[in-house]
């Protein structure tokens, strides 16, 4: 874990802008045609170091970077890309301003485009593609012979893979690597920073992979349940952590600063309405329950009515949901989706609330479609929300500066399964109904068009 940490630090730091000499970038984006203010402009400005942001709800981009010549590169997921190149000469007294205006792309497509077929990128007569992840900008697959049908019941809800082959593609889809893990497998791990972890039914395995050759390496249960599931993301030189428990119905995110171990609340998510559910099961227990349930208090200083909660088994009820809202970091802001507030929140990389973004894909008509999860493009940084509606999978773009939807994309095959999405493409396992083929891992570019889900 110190090893882990040292490489996290040498990653980190060097964006530091403490005590360096800076210059200022100001970029005005608009609509080369109707020349309005274009917001959610990826941009990143390649130097000696990496630094990047997006243009706010005006169109606008600043940004601070340490005296020296960048390449500019621009991208949103409606307007053709652009880049160009600046020197330490072009800013005058420490400022550089410019206008750019971004031509519409065929991203964004009319109702009348011609479908494109998804394109299969891998397939075994063999195995399945169980769970999909992308390691070192490469793909690696869970494959799997069959799924245990055989479960304890504790493990109901689980899917359980049996006979689990991991295989590493690379940019031609061409089997780098391949390696098998000879126990029954969960799933993939992928919240920690972009490392990948895979859960067996007894223990937990870290994938490395070194120049396209795959090994696993056990992670004992305390460094997993005390380090990795904690710990999300970073930004800046802090560390982005959870409290999230599936089985309490509130959790906060925080930040831990690696200089000088402070910790900072960036927000607390609650879900009112199921919180009162959760703590007036007490009222309902037994006595011989209300007392084991105060004495539990007195011990342990926690609410005698949490403990209530868990006696009554009300987590396992069918009234219970796990909370989903998820946090995610685009170029130096971290995104915090609180679907029970309707709200995005933005905070800076010194943790500031530097807006607060309405909602609304998940609420009313559009709501009733919604499969309970948004997706994060890391390459692009653009967010998705999952739909589903008579057997179909819908993609909507989601502004990160307005929340407002931007767009729909419907995947080619019906109930599609294992959704991901990179560099503006999305991949999903498939199996044809009542077919003999096993389930194939197929890719098809994201257009998005303004066609309502139906």
């Amino acid at each position: 874990m110190k090893q882990s940490l040292m490489i996290l630090l040498g990653i980190v730091l060097p964006f530091l802008l403490l005590g360096q000499e800076v210059q200022e970038l100001k970029l005005l984006f608009v609509d080369a045609t109707t020349e309005a203010a274009i917001s959610d402009v990826n941009v990143i400005a390649i130097g000696k170091q990496r630094f990047g942001g997006a243009s706010d709800k005006d169109g606008v981009l600043l940004l601070n970077l340490p005296l020296g010549s960048y390449t500019i590169k621009c991208s949103h997921i409606a307007y053709k890309e652009a880049s160009f190149s600046i020197t330490k000469q072009d800013f005058k007294e420490g400022f550089f301003e410019r206008t750019i205006s971004l031509e519409f792309a065929p991203n964004l497509l009319s109702d009348a485009i011609i479908e494109v077929k998804p394109d299969t990128v891998y397939g075994h007569k063999e195995y399945n593609v169980g769970d999909v992840a992308f390691l070192n900008g490469q793909l690696l697959l869970l494959t799997y012979e069959k799924e245990d049908r055989w479960k304890r019941q504790e493990d109901a809800k689980k899917t359980i893979y049996q006979g689990v082959n991991l295989v590493l593609l690379d940019e031609q889809n061409e089997v780098l690597d391949a390696r098998m893990i000879d126990e029954s497998a969960l799933g993939f791990y992928t919240d920690f920073y972009e490392d990948v972890l895979i859960n067996t039914m007894d223990q937990t395995l870290f994938i490395q992979n070194t120049e396209g050759e795959l090994s696993c390496s056990p992670v004992s249960e305390e460094d997993y349940k005390n380090y990795f599931l904690p710990i999300i993301d970073s930004l800046d030189n802090k560390e982005l952590a959870s409290t999230y428990a599936p089985d309490y119905p509130g959790f906060k995110y925080f930040g831990f600063n690696l200089e000088d171990s402070t910790l900072l609340e960036l927000k607390e998510i609650v879900d009112e309405e199921l919180m009162i559910q959760f703590r007036s099961e007490y009222k309902w227990l037994g006595t011989r329950e209300k007392l084991q349930a105060a004495r539990l208090e007195i011990s342990t200083g926690i609410d005698k009515e949490i403990f209530g909660a868990y006696l009554s088994g009300f987590t396992h009820g069918p009234y219970y949901r796990s909370l989903y809202a998820p946090l995610f970091v685009a170029n130096d802001t971290a995104f915090v989706v609180d679907h029970y507030k309707n709200t995005m929140y933005c905070f800076t990389n010194n943790y500031h609330d530097k807006d607060s973004i309405p909602i609304n894909y998940h609420l009313g008509k559009m709501g009733k479609s919604w499969d309970e999860e948004v997706i994060f493009d890391e390459e692009t940084g653009d967010v998705y929300s999952l739909h589903r509606k008579n057997g179909n999978a819908y993609l909507c773009g989601i502004s990160k500066s307005s929340g407002q939807v931007l767009g729909t994309f419907k995947l080619w095959f019906r109930h599609p399964e294992t959704i991901r999405i990179s560099r503006g493409e999305v991949y999903y396992t498939y199996r044809p109904f009542e077919s003999t083929q096993k389930k194939f891992l197929y890719k098809e570019q994201i257009y998005l068009k303004t066609i309502p889900i139906r």
